[in-house]
């Protein structure tokens, strides 16, 4: 096959699982982060910052001796250039990686929550900005052109970043899967608003202020990607899902789960987007609160713990397992060890399609993982996960 054959070919490995019929066979997604610059000998900030010739060669190293069907993401994912503008943002990058700079997530007061709920994009704009960022306090001219130049370096970082995914699905003749990211309200309320400490101190003291602000947090989300014109190709969204692990699962199944429900009903079950849900930590003692998602939507899930075939089981129909390589086995065992481990893991999890092949957690620097084993264990995947 060509490399436009390739392409469509693996678009529908990919398209056969979500839409719940069995692949040519399981299709094979690690999520490699970093690890790739580390193991192609290419400077992250270089990659991000300066030449993205650099973030596709790291990428293609990659491609050339790892069998896999996708790349989940160019890892370029936050505008530093934009951020600078406001005097930079909770995140920096140097050639380890993006880290970020201290906390810096808790910007909202306490007793603020139905302030938000009324109205999300006032309260942002009047309040919230302001304060994070005092560079604001200066005449409403001297704001719009900040904002303008702001725009600016997102338009040209989201074109700089475009122009490496086009080469590598022209070039590689593979798919990127994470082309677009959204986020559940609570995990906006922890990660830019609350910080974890604010936010587990709301759902104790005023957890119906929390589902307040969730819901108008919700509709902001939906209306902001919709309205930002982003392309459509492959109706493909991703999620990080950080903090419902972290609540009780009764608090969980009151103030998370319905909002969670009502995103999958909008865009999955609506608009016919693939919904590619990160299930970060331990999710076993919620596969049961689980069950009220809706069936037949395009959902994936990856999970970084639990028991694998459980999960796959439990959430049939609901949602797509992804993961399998655990982080255990690419760091600690000999290479020779490693098929048997691979068939293990396809025999319990491939019969019956649902099951996308990759590690169950993002891979960040060489110490995640040998290359040796992960060469092979993908190596392996590709002949043995044939239906």
């Amino acid at each position: 096959m060509n490399k436009e054959e390739m392409l469509a070919y693996r678009k529908k490995l990919f398209s056969d699982v979500v839409n719940h019929q069995t692949p040519d066979r399981v299709p094979l997604c690690p999520f490699v982060e970093t690890w790739v610059f580390h193991y192609s000998g290419i400077s992250i900030k270089d990659a991000f910052l300066k030449d993205n010739k650099l973030l596709f060669n790291a990428i293609k190293k990659f491609a050339d001796d790892v069998p896999v069907d996708a790349v989940a993401s160019i890892s370029n994912t936050v505008p530093f250039k934009m951020g600078k503008n406001f005097g930079g943002g909770i995140y920096t990058v140097n050639d380890d990686g993006v880290q970020i700079i201290g906390s810096g997530g808790r910007i909202m007061e306490d007793g603020e929550l139905l302030e938000l709920a009324k109205d999300v994009k006032t309260f942002f704009a009047n309040t919230l900005a302001p304060r994070k960022f005092p560079i604001f306090n200066q005449s409403l001219e001297k704001n719009v052109d900040l904002i303008k130049k702001a725009i600016k370096d997102m338009v040209d970082w989201g074109a700089y970043n475009g122009e490496v995914v086009g080469r590598i699905e022209q070039e590689l003749g593979l798919p990127v899967i994470i082309k677009a990211t959204n986020y559940m309200p609570m995990d906006v309320i922890l990660d830019y608003l609350r910080d974890f400490v604010g936010i587990s101190s709301d759902v104790r003291r005023v957890p119906d202020e929390i589902y307040a602000a969730s819901e108008s947090l919700l509709d902001f989300v939906m209306d902001m990607y919709l309205e930002s014109n982003l392309p459509e190709d492959d109706r493909w969204l991703f999620s990080p899902l950080h903090y419902p692990t972290y609540m009780r699962p009764k608090d969980f199944q009151k103030l998370y789960l319905p909002f969670m429900k009502k995103y999958i009903e909008e865009f999955g079950v609506k608009r016919g987007y693939t919904l590619h849900f990160f299930m970060e930590n331990d999710w076993m003692p919620y596969l049961d609160i689980l069950q009220e998602l809706p069936t037949g939507a395009k959902v994936i899930g990856l999970f970084e713990i639990g028991h694998a075939r459980e999960i796959k089981e439990k959430l049939k129909g609901r949602m797509v397992y992804q993961g399998g390589l655990a982080a255990s086995d690419l760091k600690f065992r000999e290479k020779d060890e490693i098929a048997d481990i691979v068939k293990k893991t396809f025999d319990e999890l491939a019969p019956g399609g649902g099951f996308i092949y990759g590690t169950e957690y993002s891979m960040m620097n060489m110490n995640d993982g040998k290359p040796e084993n992960f060469i092979e264990a993908m190596t392996v995947a590709k002949e043995y996960g044939k239906y």
